[in-house]
């Protein structure tokens, strides 16, 4: 059930109809990699070894009744005993490359820019800026000859997106909530891209979708070219993308 994109809150009788032997014997759930939201319910004590995946879901809390509890030290192949509820979720504001701690000397490590949730498998403050990828995708596409690119102009010149890190580029401030058919949040981070029928040309790099606020996606009149290499591989980053066209 990993990846399925499955939505919701996680279901309070998850595998009630199993009888007390196999509740007593070791119970394995991987639902990583979908949508699911809320809290780990403490109606999942009845587990006496449950091995739950829900990294990569939008879980906000593990339900007290589990962490203060004595009987879930078997959880998670027995690294519950060693690491508390870290060894199925690292905390808000913590984060691990496998969102959750399995080893002694790899610790959930705080994360200066926080965090939306539980599990979390990246920083932002160690993440590529949106302004980056954006910039990556307009070299990509034949930026600089745009039927409209305001905002999008002043990285014309430029030969690759990490130019952005040169002093020149870095005095000008750029503000990439202010170019053309992009529109962001409160925090700056990109949540709509509509270029549609504006001249864009060539491959959509798979970093696109790494920007992970993004929700409408509009690239269409375009002569654009997606695929599994080139365009589509890291769609499962942009978790809140609903609308593409």
């Amino acid at each position: 059930m990993d990846g399925n994109a499955f939505t919701g809150t996680l279901p309070h009788l998850l595998l009630n109809e199993l009888n007390q032997t196999l509740l007593d014997s070791s119970v394995t759930v991987n639902l990583a990699n979908n949508q699911l939201t809320g809290s780990i319910p403490g109606a999942y004590v009845r587990f006496e070894s449950l091995d739950l995946d829900v990294t990569g879901n939008m879980i906000s809390s593990i339900d007290d009744k589990i962490c203060e509890s004595d009987s879930i030290n078997n959880w998670m192949n027995g690294l519950v005993e060693s690491f508390g509820c870290k060894a199925i979720l690292c905390p808000v504001d913590y984060y691990l490359p496998s969102g959750k701690q399995e080893d002694d000397d790899v610790v959930c490590a705080w994360c200066d820019a926080g965090t939306d949730y539980m599990g979390s498998t990246s920083c932002a403050s160690d993440e590529v800026s949106d302004l980056q990828i954006l910039a990556e995708f307009y070299l990509a596409v034949d930026g600089p000859n745009w039927k409209e690119a305001e905002g999008w102009d002043v990285m014309a010149e430029m030969e690759t997106s990490a130019d952005l890190q040169l002093p020149s580029y870095k005095d000008l401030d750029i503000d990439h909530c202010k170019f053309f058919g992009v529109e962001c949040d409160d925090n700056g981070r990109v949540t709509e891209l509509k270029l549609k029928g504006n001249s864009l040309e060539g491959f959509v790099p798979e970093s696109l979708f790494d920007l992970t606020e993004l929700t409408d996606l509009d690239l269409s009149g375009n002569e654009l070219t997606f695929d599994r290499d080139h365009g589509f591989g890291k769609i499962g980053n942009a978790k809140k993308l609903t609308n593409v066209e």
